[in-house]
């Protein structure tokens, strides 16, 4: 992947990206009514995971997601994309560190 790829989906996680940070493992939620380029940013990251919540009764249509849920994959993507941002690069380093300590065990070291 490119450094200009690097930033555009770190640009597009700014933006319509979520870092949940749960009792659970942390994780990353990339939303938009247009699937087309959550497949690109699937397809460059080589992992994530495609769905579409549908929206009964709204008028604004459906809401398609992509989810990175495994832990190690979630590091990865700290690693990797969180450089490159800016609004959630907070977030993603506490994620990053999260499971550095708590889960480092399901990373490669």
């Amino acid at each position: 992947m490119t450094k200009a790829e690097k930033a555009y989906i770190a640009g597009f996680f700014d933006g319509e990206g979520c870092v949940s940070m749960t009792n659970a493992h942390p994780r990353l939620i990339f939303s938009q009514r247009d699937p087309t380029v959550l497949k690109w940013i699937q397809e460059k990251l080589g992992y994530g995971n495609l769905g579409v919540n549908h929206r009964q009764g709204l008028d604004d249509g459906d809401c398609w997601k992509l989810s990175i849920h495994r832990t190690a994959l979630v590091h990865q993507f700290c690693c990797d994309i969180g450089p490159y941002c800016h609004v959630k690069r907070k977030k993603l380093r506490q994620a990053k560190r999260r499971i550095e300590q708590d889960y480092h065990h399901l990373i490669r070291g």
